[in-house]
């Protein structure tokens, strides 16, 4: 089981050592030696194995082909870039490739990125500030694997990976970047499906106006009501709601 695999875990002064000098470590990856890294390298002290080696290169080729479906590591189009967002989000929950709660570290995903797969992120953000290297929401994988992880309709579903590419950059942000949303993926779910709706029924156009106004209620009410004790149904019931009534507020000032 790929559970009891136990990451590398990169502390925040080895980021900002690594990512100090970009082009070395875009020539030279740091997950082939370790062992020069131990000052900033640390793993749970119990809980599983240790990820080895030759497993960490299977990782790592496997998302080299996800990536050269999209243009790696040459030049690529905006459109290139979105879909490969989508397309690895569902690749980090399929294959679990993070396993487990190594997935919720903020370390771990700092690991991924600036020792596994510096050139991809970079390839995908150009040479990017620190924060797509550090842990965090702005993590160039991280941020994948909890649109991932929020947004998955569930193996069964025959569009399971839908909500990825139907929802522009802003709303992926805007839905799994907050905490209070992204963190649940019932909520996270009703509120996309509901974006996607009435995207469909409005025009894509005034969406980020529409969104703000209903994400704020749809907010206000579950300071009172735990939308997702309601259940898929009722929870994208509520979420539905609320976006027809903004989308009706903002076409009556129009």
């Amino acid at each position: 089981m790929a559970d009891n695999l136990l990451f590398p875990r990169l502390h925040q002064l080895g980021v900002k050592r690594l990512v100090g000098d970009l082009a070395h470590l875009r020539s030279d990856l740091p997950f082939e030696r370790l062992q020069e890294l131990e000052e900033f390298i640390y793993y749970a002290g119990s809980g599983g194995r240790r990820i080895t080696l030759a497993e960490l290169r299977q990782r790592r080729n496997q998302m080299l082909e996800v990536a050269a479906a999209f243009g790696f590591p040459g030049p690529s189009t905006q459109a290139q870039r979105a879909a490969f967002d989508a397309r690895c989000a569902a690749w980090l929950i399929e294959n679990e490739v993070v396993p487990g709660g190594e997935a919720l570290r903020n370390d771990v995903w700092a690991f991924v990125t600036t020792c596994l797969l510096p050139d991809v992120s970079m390839w995908r953000f150009g040479d990017a500030t620190a924060e797509r290297f550090q842990g965090g929401v702005r993590n160039t994988f991280q941020r994948l694997w909890m649109r991932g992880r929020a947004l998955d309709r569930g193996e069964g579903h025959d569009a399971r990976w839908a909500l990825l590419n139907a929802l522009t950059e802003d709303a992926l942000v805007g839905i799994t970047e907050r905490p209070s949303i992204g963190a649940d993926p019932i909520l996270a779910r009703a509120i996309a499906e509901a974006w996607v709706e009435t995207a469909a029924e409005v025009g894509s156009g005034v969406m980020e106006d529409v969104a703000r106004k209903a994400v704020r209620n749809i907010r206000l009410v579950s300071e009172v009501v735990y939308l997702a004790a309601l259940g898929e149904a009722q929870a994208k019931s509520v979420a539905t709601a609320q976006f027809r009534r903004a989308a009706e507020a903002l076409a009556s000032k129009a």
